[in-house]
């Protein structure tokens, strides 16, 4: 199953943007561990901004600067939205009000909650009639996003965008699920390729066994295992190097999928 990789878009410590962080992935540059710059979505209107969470503003950041690196109408496209768990910071205040005597929940806490929270905001952002799916598979939400948004790319013949984003909650849910930073990238994926691709992407069945495919830099390995979503770097680093390369990503119940990435030249 073969689709072309259009544009992408990516904000992690370090990684403000795929312009700077495709030097850096390549190993043309060091990668240095900063914090995230402010960001915000424009693309989202004012009154949805301020009632957004975190991780919806997040999948929202990266989603539209896919969308304007390809030049392309960001309601023209279907999307598929993968987190391991949406965002874990709003989670956890419910949780803790429901621990309380009185068990007052916001409104706006109760429907950021939901784990379509994000991908509900982006079609109202974009303007978008297209499908958008929501979906989570644990510490393998990148690898399932990328099977469901290819399968829709190859079957539709539509351009699907992508989404992975992970976020860290504070204690004590961190203790229990240990998120480390922001991390957000978002691939605009076609049929054909359409000018200028940046790759092409090859996504087998699934096997038994494998080992995910590590990043070389210290720094760059510790977020790739640190961050569900991240786990898209080894990924993203075959695209940025500009040649073709063969990555083991893992994914659930003990599988692992080959990928392949070639340069579109």
């Amino acid at each position: 199953m073969r689709v072309y990789i259009s544009s992408i878009g990516l904000l992690g410590p370090g990684l403000p943007d795929w312009q700077s962080g495709r030097e850096i992935l390549a190993g043309r540059r060091a990668y240095v561990d900063r914090e995230l710059p402010k960001y915000s979505p424009d693309i989202l209107p004012a009154t949805e901004r301020r009632r957004c969470g975190a991780a919806g503003k997040l999948a929202i950041y990266v989603a539209d600067a896919a969308m304007r690196a390809a030049g392309r109408d960001a309601g023209s496209v279907a999307s598929v939205f993968a987190s391991s768990g949406g965002d874990l910071e709003i989670s956890q205040k419910i949780c803790l009000a429901l621990a309380e005597a009185e068990r007052f929940v916001s409104p706006t806490l109760f429907h950021n909650s939901v784990h379509n929270a994000a991908a509900g905001y982006w079609c109202i952002a974009a303007g978008s009639h297209l499908s958008s799916n929501s979906l989570s598979a644990h510490d393998w939400s990148v690898v399932a996003g990328l099977q469901a948004a290819c399968s829709q790319v190859w079957v539709e013949r539509l351009p699907v965008l992508l989404v992975c984003y992970d976020l860290p909650a504070s204690e004590p849910l961190y203790s229990k699920r240990p998120v480390l930073s922001h991390f957000g990238a978002a691939l605009l994926l076609e049929a054909e390729p359409a000018a200028p691709a940046l790759a092409s992407l090859e996504l087998p069945a699934a096997r038994a066994g494998g080992t995910a495919t590590p990043m070389a830099e210290t720094g760059l390995e510790e977020l790739r295992r640190g961050n569900p979503a991240a786990r898209i770097l080894p990924l993203l680093a075959a695209v940025a190097a500009g040649e073709a390369r063969s990555i083991t990503l893992e994914a659930q119940l003990q599988t692992s999928v080959d990928v392949e990435i070639a340069p579109c030249r």
